[in-house]
């Protein structure tokens, strides 16, 4: 019974070890703040002359109207840069501010 007991406090004490390791990483570890999850986004996204309805006008390689994978409701399958069929004009030419880091 005394072995069992040194054994459980043993176990114990290695577990708060652990605790603490695992809190000291935690908080070292920093969540992807907007500005990196920006730059990701737009290194992705790429002024290739594809179109989406749901997405716009800046869209991943491969990305359009018909492959796009989180279409909004009233998606058109269909629609492409020239007839956009009332769909999104996120990053239209026309309408962008054109950034000194792109």
């Amino acid at each position: 019974m005394a072995n069992m007991a040194a054994t459980q406090t043993e176990l114990l004490k290695h577990l708060a070890d652990l605790q603490q390791k695992l809190n000291t990483l935690a908080s070292q570890a920093t969540a992807p703040t907007s500005a990196t999850t920006n730059t990701t986004r737009n290194r992705k996204a790429t002024d290739n002359q594809n179109y989406c309805w749901t997405h716009g006008y800046r869209v991943g390689k491969g990305h359009t109207s018909a492959t796009c994978n989180t279409r909004a409701p009233g998606h058109q399958e269909a629609a492409t840069r020239a007839d956009p069929m009332g769909g999104s004009t996120a990053n239209k030419r026309d309408q962008l501010t054109i950034r000194a880091d792109y």
